[in-house]
């Protein structure tokens, strides 16, 4: 899992002194060349690393709008107690001369390249009332990058009393294209900085979400994301900024909200294409681990009345990237100006329940924008309107002139990419560009029958161990006796422990003897024993050694009294460039990690051979080949990670169906593994994170859907070849969006301590009854899913999940010898404990969990189950 905002390290807040530069009686800035000698640093200081640097002109500087309030210029502003403050390892900064007339100092700041930041406060008692401006205003300063820096953020924080800041911040790079020795003006909205915040909790040891106090604003921050600029081992990221400011107004700023919101045009409903033309014009790129063709043929399916041209087919099987594509230049007569119109329009055939894919647009200055869309099974028209699409934060064109503004007068490139872990193929047609702002939409039918048939005297497999979660080892929480009949009602199998990307920085030694808060070795274990659930505990492979795991080992299972641990992995999603080793273990593709858990095993299971090890591995793609050709014949189990959705591209109707992928996904990992294993040697596979959304999770995960959700996949997982599946996470914390991955709330968050969560109802409801022995049962509709169990004490349990947000199905029974005294339980939006808007912190229905009645239920009778809803049926 990329790191959650609870699993950030406590942040090391240093003042600095930051070598003012000197100012005369009258307060204005003196001649640094004259006045001020060059500062001496410590030979490898980064603070040496610049005596001195040009700046922007006056003339550059010149800015008409209204200033609220001055960070810096010239200086911080010390005559008001202002000051600056860094965290993350060698993070400095200081006030550095310039070499430009009339403008005497810029601020540099130098960041390790980890998740550190750079402070400028007003001081004690300075804050600033934001609140008139946050329709209309600006935060405007000057940026210069150092050697391969340009992604960073910017942040605002208030201060709510004692050590409480809140911050709320957005891209900086989305604002403007950060070039080396180059400066450039980089302007924000106020209105970008959303309402939503999150603070530091020394008490807890982790951020917080909150709301801003507009009214309280004090500090600017600059901070950066680990790795994402490619500066090299031991050098800093640098930024150089200068003029840093609040202003009333934002005179030139372009407001793509303000401007849609206004825009209006008279312009007919246009025809981009509709496929007959053009045809071999279409060309496909990917990467090493996917695959794509598009060809043109004829329409599919049944086609809506009067739909005209063809198709262009789409085959893909996912991996690491790969998109079909049209430029202009091969197809003449294009239409290419697309500023008359609002939205661009285009019917999307699939056979799947949902398929989604992202529209992409190299504009006027070939800079890339793209937006997600989809469409049910069928032909569906989907409207796409041109506000929805934001810039690719990945990757842009070398050719591209980047503004950070989809100009549209001059499309360079149109492209399509389809979404999703499972192979598949899609056709689109009819493309258009339309002034409409809405299609008209048919709803479903309030009601509708439905059938579950099934056969008791039918098993298909046991249902494997797909209820689990993570714990971090932040999250003591868990260890609260309030906490813990919550957590029992989970029905917890494996617990995977200490918890995503820091289980690369972990010393559990350390932790032990510390006893600062974090959950150690010891009390994981006895929480492990006290819940009845088994360890899985994830060796350091990072910055740690096969001696430190070994020793672990020892420890747990040799030397300690209490539950043994017997499930161990080597090493999180080494294989990503958000990983702070990836340089080391992740970049090559696979092969150094592989050496390195060879090594690992050989150390482990010399102490203790009877543990099952497991090597991380994607779900396709070049990396495992690579890490089985270095360890296939040591390791017993491979781990995979599957997150249903991209953050900021979140669908209620995509995710309801990628949870039905998750059988497919844990087939193709099975194929993968009898392809690439040892032949004749068993593989275990783990599906040790999953949920519903990457990174940074908003209201979605909050919201009833998340319950549906994670009620489908573990539905899908029963029946997988998976063997264990573990859930991210029972505590987490609030992210910057102000979601949760967490089933359970922590202390201080806004909804109250151990506040229920959607998720955690679906899976206790899940984990009760979906056990045992999985038999044959299906429904004959397609968004009402059935699972059918006998459960370990010989009991029959049903499981339906109505995924429609419209229909309630009254569905009948057809398994023939049911019979008994049944419990009904019905899981919807009314007691869930799910958000009733978008506010992540807003309302929610009360969370009270399933209503349930008695009564007798047989073969051929029936159960109502109403949209949105989870329903168990238990004898």
């Amino acid at each position: 899992m990329k790191l959650s905002s609870m699993a950030l390290a406590p942040l090391l807040l240093v003042a600095l002194g930051c070598g003012a530069i000197p100012r005369s009686s009258d307060g204005k800035s003196q001649s640094a060349r004259a006045t001020t000698p060059t500062p001496q640093y410590a030979a490898g200081s980064w603070l040496a690393l610049d005596q001195r640097t040009e700046a922007p002109t006056p003339g550059q500087l010149a800015l008409d709008d209204a200033v609220v309030a001055t960070f810096f210029e010239d200086d911080v502003p010390r005559a008001g107690g202002g000051f600056t403050y860094a965290y993350g390892g060698k993070t400095r900064n200081k006030v550095l001369p310039s070499s430009t007339a009339g403008n005497p100092a810029v601020f540099a700041t130098y960041l390790e390249d980890d998740y550190a930041g750079v402070n400028i406060s007003l001081g004690s008692g300075r804050a600033v009332d934001l609140t008139p401006h946050r329709k209309a205003g600006s935060l405007t300063f000057w940026i210069k990058g150092g050697p391969n820096a340009r992604k960073f953020m910017v942040g605002l924080m208030d201060t709510q009393g004692g050590t409480k800041k809140v911050q709320s911040k957005v891209s900086g790079d989305s604002y403007v294209v950060v070039e080396q020795g180059e400066w450039r003006q980089c302007r924000i909205p106020l209105k970008a900085f959303i309402e939503d915040g999150t603070y530091w909790d020394a008490a807890q040891q982790r951020e917080v979400g909150a709301k801003m106090d507009w009214a309280k604003i004090t500090d600017f921050r600059i901070s950066v994301n680990r790795g994402e600029n490619k500066v090299g081992a031991g050098s800093p990221v640098v930024f150089y900024l200068d003029q840093i400011q609040l202003t009333k107004t934002a005179k030139g700023v372009v407001d793509p909200d303000a401007y849609w919101d206004t825009f209006r045009s008279d312009a007919p409903q246009q025809l981009v294409t509709d496929f007959r033309k053009w045809g071999e014009a279409w060309r496909v790129q990917h990467g090493s681990s996917a695959e794509i063709t598009a060809a043109v043929v004829k329409l599919p399916g049944k086609p809506p009345l009067g739909m005209q041209g063809q198709a262009l087919q789409i085959d893909f099987k996912p991996g690491d990237w790969y998109d079909a594509f049209l430029r202009p230049e091969a197809a003449p007569g294009m239409l290419r100006d697309w500023s008359k119109h609002y939205a661009l329009s285009v019917w999307l055939y699939t056979d799947k329940p949902y398929q989604a894919f992202d529209f992409v647009i190299y504009d006027r200055d070939s800079e890339m924008f793209v937006s997600r869309a989809g469409g049910a099974r069928g032909w569906h028209q989907v409207l796409i309107p041109f506000r929805s699409f934001t810039k690719f934060a990945y990757f842009q064109p070398p050719e591209a002139k980047q503004n950070n503004k989809l100009d549209l007068d001059g499309i360079a490139q149109i492209g399509v990419k389809p979404a999703g872990e499972v192979p598949g193929t899609l056709y689109l047609a009819s493309l258009q560009m339309t002034n409409q702002r809405a299609l008209v939409t048919v709803k479903a039918p309030p009601l509708l029958a439905a059938k579950l048939s099934g056969d008791l005297t039918k098993p298909v497999q046991r249902i494997p161990d797909i209820y689990g979660i993570n714990v971090g080892k932040w999250a003591s929480d868990l260890l609260d006796t309030q906490s813990q009949p919550l957590e029992a009602a989970l029905g917890l199998g494996v617990v995977r422990y200490p918890g995503g990307l820091l289980s690369d920085e972990e010393d559990w030694r350390k932790t032990l003897s510390a006893k600062d808060g974090n959950v150690d070795t010891d009390e994981f274990l006895d929480w492990c024993a006290k819940q009845g659930c088994t360890p899985m505990f994830t060796a350091n492979v990072g910055d740690g050694a096969p001696e430190l795991a070994a020793a672990w080992v020892k420890y747990v299972n040799q030397t300690r009294k209490g539950p043994k641990v017997r499930l161990w992995e080597v090493g999180n999603e080494i294989y990503g460039e958000w990983h702070h080793y990836y340089a080391k273990c992740g970049k090559d593709g696979g092969v150094a990690y592989g050496r390195a858990v060879r090594a690992f095993v050989k150390a482990m299971k010399a102490v203790d051979p009877t543990i099952t090890v497991s090597a991380t591995w994607m779900l396709g793609g070049p990396w495992n080949r690579a890490v089985f050709k270095e360890v296939a014949d040591v390791v017993d189990a491979v781990s995979v990670h599957h997150y249903a959705q991209n953050a900021g591209s979140e669908s209620d109707l995509g995710l309801l169906a990628t949870s039905s992928d998750a059988d497919a996904l844990m087939r193709s990992v099975r194929d993968q593994v009898s392809e690439l294993g040892v032949r004749g040697r068993r593989y275990e596979i783990w599906l040790s994170e999953w949920n519903s959304v990457d990174t940074n999770p908003g209201p979605q995960i909050l919201q009833h859907v998340s319950a549906l959700f994670i009620a489908d996949y573990l539905g899908h997982l029963a029946q997988s070849p998976v063997h264990i599946a573990n859930v991210w996470a029972l505590y987490n914390g609030r992210d910057k969006r102000l979601g949760d991955y967490g089933f359970l709330a922590p202390s201080g968050d806004p909804h109250g301590y151990n506040f229920r969560r959607p998720a955690y109802w679906a899976f206790a409801m899940m984990a009760s009854t979906l056990k045992g022995t999985l038999l044959r049962a299906s429904s004959d509709r397609e968004d009402l899913s059935a699972w059918v169990a006998r459960r370990p004490d010989g009991s029959i349990g049903l499981v339906l999940v109505n995924k429609s947000l419209e229909t309630d199905y009254r569905t009948t029974l057809q398994l023939p010898g049911l019979r008994g005294a049944a419990v009904v339980s019905v899981l919807s939006a009314g007691s869930s404990g799910a958000l009733l808007g978008a506010d992540a912190v807003g309302k929610t229905s009360p969370s009270t969990g399933p209503t349930s009645e008695r009564r007798a239920l047989a073969n051929g009778g029936e159960v109502l189950v109403p949209k949105a809803s989870v329903v168990t049926v238990t004898y």
